[in-house]
């Protein structure tokens, strides 16, 4: 979805800050969700915050289904100066079927999936298990581990606000280059953060400003990719940036299974001792994916993205002596230009 609607409904030259403010619904659902569910779990039981959140989660989608348009030019609410703003770059359209081969031979695209990886490792770690974190291993009460999970997606709604607007405003370095720098600060910064969270101090009270302090921090520099790996899938996919980013759900889907077996295996009794290895791990997981994003990343529209010959109009001409012009396309130009000269 975001891939779909950032290429669609955004100029080229806005791209950064339009992913930053529409990737923003995740925190806005981690700061709505988590002190709800920590107050209906301790009121009224589990129960009650999965019916209460899939309520919600319907009428949202009714709200959604009601106003969203595939495309600018068909909304009933966009006037003709905010289209024109949209569409002032030259938007390629889908031609014939998706290009499936070339994209999976594509290093680019394989640099934001991998990038992607990492992120789902250190974004499930936190969302997951930040609660887990402060309940078992810090003894932190469970309503406040609600409240305490606010922080970190509010920081971090600060930080891709800023991130996306400077994204598109720096000039200083190339795009391809502001793409790594933004991916590295993300990555880098949120799986060094992580790694002190498992030296905790002892004391309860010392411990929790600790862990939320570098939750917080963690949190707030892996926002940094929007305007990294996020930016580099609709730059370089774009009109196919949808198919891109749905394998990117896929990823972000692996991350999701495989950080609660990691934790399993490697804290099974909930010990600080034991979240040490589990805060290397993910770290390292950061840190390889990114420097596998930054070699192989681009910023530019990849070749299949473009038109194929055979489907431009071609003009051929005719001869000079009958003075007229055939226009054609493909395979049939090419033979007009040879009858026109056995003609001639």
């Amino acid at each position: 979805m975001v891939g779909f609607v950032s290429g669609a409904w955004s100029p080229v030259f806005e791209i950064g800050k339009f992913v930053a403010f529409l990737s923003v619904c995740s925190q806005l659902a981690q700061i709505f969700t988590m002190p709800v569910s920590a107050k209906l779990c301790v009121s009224h039981g589990w129960p009650s915050a999965f019916y209460f959140h899939g309520i919600v989660s319907l009428i949202i989608s009714i709200i959604f289904l009601s106003f969203f348009t595939n495309s600018p030019t068909k909304h009933p609410l966009i006037g003709e100066k905010e289209l024109s703003l949209i569409m002032s770059e030259e938007k390629r359209k889908r031609t014939g079927k998706i290009p499936y081969s070339e994209i999976l031979r594509s290093y680019p695209v394989w640099a934001i999936w991998a990038a992607f990886l990492g992120n789902a490792f250190g974004f499930q770690l936190i969302v997951q298990f930040m609660p887990t974190f402060l309940n078992k291993v810090l003894n932190v009460p469970i309503e406040r581990t609600g409240f305490s999970a606010m922080v970190p997606p509010l920081a971090q709604i600060a930080i891709k606000t800023v991130a996306g607007v400077a994204s598109d405003r720096i000039t200083c370095f190339s795009e391809v280059n502001k793409l790594r720098l933004f991916n590295t600060l993300g990555m880098v910064g949120c799986g060094l953060c992580l790694v002190p969270l498992g030296y905790s101090p002892s004391d309860t009270s010392k411990a929790t400003t600790f862990a939320i302090f570098f939750f917080t921090a963690s949190i707030s520099f892996l926002g940094l990719i929007t305007c990294g790996s996020m930016k580099s899938a609709t730059l370089v996919a774009r009109q196919y940036a949808p198919f891109v980013m749905s394998v990117v759900q896929l990823v972000a889907c692996i991350g999701m299974l495989i950080i609660p077996l990691l934790v399993a295996v490697l804290a099974p009794n909930n010990v600080l001792e034991e979240w040490r290895y589990v805060f290397h791990v993910v770290c390292c997981v950061l840190i390889l994916s990114n420097v596998f994003f930054c070699v192989f990343c681009d910023s530019l529209p990849a070749p299949w993205t473009k038109p194929k010959q055979t489907d431009l109009p071609l003009v051929c001409s005719s001869g000079e002596k009958n003075g007229s012009v055939g226009i054609a396309t493909g395979k049939l130009a090419e033979d007009n230009h040879h009858m026109d000269k056995n003609h001639a």
